[in-house]
């Protein structure tokens, strides 16, 4: 398979080039997501479905055609929708759970669009996706006719600064979780997730930006992402209730790295409830500034998000911050908010 971290990209240029695309991964790490962004911007019309969920009529049953003698298969209501939607992606999600006997089925869609005597447009791309790595029960290897007619298989691996750089442009995400995660990166999601517990993920990582956004509290965080994860997160969450002034007194450049992004986060707040005070705003906007980049991005957005464009448009007169608008401009971008 090839491996990468950057599977937008990878997509984008893939879905140029091969009909029959094979993408793996743990789950709850955006591999559907990206998928259909990848396919909206291309304006390719995408078709999900999760053939697991239809049992045996994802291919369609056996009826005796009495007037010939014959068996033939009824179509799948997939398959139906297809024909008639004018489709240009058809998306199998989950295809690890997808037994064998349905799996023999698809070998001639993916060779000739066809499934039994019914036809496709062959003009129709397929990408099948799901969590091929896991050794469970319910999941259900690709089967090697099937796996030889994949034009590129795909493994994605998101690293943390991948996964950064996508979740800081989400209002979905808590700047407190991403601030975690950016210390605490081999959390960010789990390989072999264990069965029958939660683990962490970047879709559980959004779950747990939810809870605290609605409750300010970590209390339930374990029940989210795992025994262990969850502790570490509580752990870091006290660190957020340290004294901005304290920190302000400190030097970034030899504070430890979990320490340096909860006070990005501290600081942002601090920054939020000082504004007006000319004289504070310099001492924090100064501190600030000698962030590394994702850090100050860290602190940037989460300023944005509080003062909008209020933030950027008083800094922007101001060259000794230069860099500092710098970062607000791209948040504001991202984010459609303008500058």
């Amino acid at each position: 398979m090839y491996r990468t971290n950057d599977l937008y990209t990878v997509l984008k240029e893939s879905l140029e080039a091969h009909d029959n695309i094979l993408i793996s991964g743990p789950p709850g790490i955006g591999k559907s997501e990206i998928t259909y962004q990848v396919c909206e911007e291309l304006g390719l019309r995408m078709y999900e479905t999760r053939l697991y969920e239809q049992g045996e009529t994802a291919v369609g049953l056996p009826i005796i055609d009495s007037s010939k003698g014959v068996t033939r298969f009824t179509k799948p209501f997939w398959f139906h929708e297809l024909e008639t939607g004018s489709f240009d992606v058809l998306f199998l999600d989950d295809f690890h759970l997808v037994v064998p006997g349905i799996q023999k089925y698809l070998y001639r869609t993916l060779t000739s669009r066809m499934l039994h005597d019914y036809k496709l447009s062959k003009g129709i791309k397929i990408i099948v996706a799901g969590n091929f790595s896991i050794d469970s029960a319910d999941a259900s290897p690709i089967q090697s006719p099937i796996m030889s007619r994949f034009d590129l298989a795909i493994k994605y691996e998101p690293t943390i600064d991948t996964f950064l750089n996508w979740a800081l442009k989400s209002p979905r995400f808590d700047t407190r979780v991403l601030a975690f995660l950016k210390s605490n990166p081999d959390l960010l999601y789990t390989s072999d997730p264990p069965t029958s517990e939660m683990f962490p993920c970047p879709r559980t990582w959004e779950y747990v930006s939810r809870e605290i956004s609605a409750t300010n509290k970590p209390d339930k965080v374990t029940g989210i992402v795992g025994e262990r994860a969850g502790a570490i997160f509580q752990e870091f969450w006290a660190l957020l209730d340290r004294d901005p002034e304290e920190i302000l007194r400190q030097d970034p450049n030899f504070m430890e790295a979990q320490e340096l992004v909860a006070s990005a986060f501290i600081l942002a707040r601090y920054f939020v409830d000082k504004w007006g005070d000319e004289k504070k705003e310099a001492q924090i906007l100064n501190f600030v500034g000698r962030y590394p980049k994702d850090i100050l991005f860290l602190f940037a957005r989460t300023v944005t998000s509080k003062l909008s464009t209020q933030f950027i448009r008083k800094l922007q007169s101001k060259s000794e911050y230069k860099h500092i608008v710098d970062v607000l401009l791209d948040i504001a971008d991202r984010l459609g908010i303008g500058g």
